[in-house]
């Protein structure tokens, strides 16, 4: 991990790199559990992780969300009111898990070729960010952040 420019741009194209495959493992994630892309949203929101506002310029109609809320129901996913139900909660939960052991190993090997390095000056020039959901930039000796 060099990079000519400076070893926080090497960094911060490490957890960008890492952020995309954690990315490409939360679809893989989706798939496994039988989520095509409309149903990911509705099931997001039924959680509460997210209002279905936040969706509006994802492209899905109202009818699209609609019929995929109705699918989630048929499976007992969601409840009538669309929120959803233990099952789905349990099922929405095992995505979380198996994309964060999916991304594990690789998260891990970045932590050993920075820790114990500048991390923290990473974190106070605000490379990583906080957010509520992510993968947790914990394993990266930036406790309380994400990246």
């Amino acid at each position: 991990m060099t990079s000519s420019r400076g070893p926080h741009l090497a960094l911060w194209q490490a957890c960008t790199v890492l952020r995309e495959h954690r990315g490409d493992g939360h679809l893989a994630a989706l798939l496994t559990a039988g989520l095509d892309g409309c149903e990911a949203l509705v099931s997001f929101a039924a959680v509460s992780a997210a209002p279905e506002a936040n969706f509006a310029g994802r492209g899905w109609t109202g009818q699209q969300w609609a019929e995929a809320r109705e699918r989630l129901a048929e499976r007992g996913l969601v409840d009538a009111e669309g929120r959803a139900t233990d099952r789905g909660r349990a099922l929405r939960d095992d995505v979380e898990r198996t994309t964060d052991r999916l991304a594990a190993e690789r998260a891990d090997r970045l932590a050993k070729l920075i820790h114990p390095g500048p991390a923290w000056w990473v974190a106070e020039a605000g490379v990583v960010t906080t957010g509520a959901r992510g993968f947790s930039a914990a394993r990266l000796g930036l406790h309380g952040l994400h990246c």
